[in-house]
């Protein structure tokens, strides 16, 4: 698969003590094959994620470019959930820079629970 070239691995990581992190994000998408940014759940317990969000600059800058992940998403224990984020950008969506940038994860309380840098 051509497109797993271009993954780009997490840079800079971040010193949350939180089970769930970013584990690897894809920031080359096309139309045809889209940014996104995988979910890593490291306990033995399933997660749920929903009211999580995830948002890059635009999104620190103003809240309602957040990525809201939908209510009944579960990350089960020791898997994984991949976001696509070049999806409608009215839906609060956004895309990956190319030349890197930094993301964030919040999680349903407003916290942020994982910040990373690629490049």
């Amino acid at each position: 698969f051509i497109g797993l070239a271009f993954v780009l691995f997490l840079l800079v990581g971040s010193n949350y003590a939180q089970s769930v992190k970013m584990n690897e994000i894809f920031a080359r998408g096309t139309a045809a094959d889209l940014d996104w940014i995988e979910l890593y759940n490291s306990s033995a317990a399933d997660i749920d994620i929903s009211g999580y969000k995830i948002y890059d600059s635009a999104g620190n800058l103003d809240a309602t470019k957040k990525m809201l992940i939908p209510s009944g998403t579960v990350l089960p224990a020791k898997g994984f959930y991949v976001i696509t984020t070049d999806i409608d950008k009215t839906l609060n969506g956004f895309g990956l820079s190319s030349s890197g940038e930094d993301v964030w994860l919040e999680d349903n309380t407003g916290t942020v629970i994982d910040n990373l840098k690629f490049l």
